[in-house]
């Protein structure tokens, strides 16, 4: 009975890989595959939206320094007029700067969070146009199959499949 089980298995695994080979061999049944990280980071369309807000967040983190500078000197001058001002009032303004350092940390958080939701929003966008300018393409060029390119999903593949350019001149 074992016997029997092992050939069946024996020849199921046979027959699968030749099915496998013909697949693989035949002429029109070529798998392409692009490669999405490349696209993202030569095509002019994602760059420029890239460009743009890196420009926005830079902007916003300016004004942010420009309040944390205002702060430092405000602590400076509190040092300074420290030994001038009574025990209550010392304790007030030190309060009064812990709120505001508490304030510009919890207002830094809120435009780290709001700049990376809208990084994922841009990249999300940016791929599926990307994806369309793939199916597209396929289509006009009768791409049966078009794997993306990653560490996770193509280990190998000849160049020669690459479509990566062809999607980055459409994508522009």
């Amino acid at each position: 009975m074992k016997k029997i089980f092992l050939l069946l298995i024996l020849s199921i695994f046979i027959n699968s890989n030749l099915c496998f080979v013909d697949f693989a061999t035949a002429q029109d049944n070529k798998v392409y595959f692009v490669d999405f990280n490349k696209v993202l980071a030569e095509s002019k369309s994602s760059k420029k939206s890239l460009e743009e807000l890196k420009t926005e967040m830079e902007k916003d983190y300016k004004v942010l320094e420009g309040k944390k500078n205002a702060i430092d000197k405000k602590r400076s001058d509190l040092l300074q007029k420290a030994p001038l001002l009574s025990a209550s009032a010392l304790e007030e303004k030190q309060k009064e700067l812990q709120k505001e350092e508490r304030d510009l940390m919890l207002e830094f958080n809120d435009k780290k969070e709001m700049y990376a939701r809208k990084k994922n929003a841009l990249f999300k966008n940016l791929l599926t146009k990307i994806q369309q300018v793939v199916s597209d393409l396929s289509k006009k060029k009768g791409y049966p199959l078009v794997l993306q390119k990653g560490d996770a999903f193509v280990i190998y593949a000849n160049d020669e499949y690459d479509i990566t350019d062809e999607v980055i001149d459409m994508f522009n």
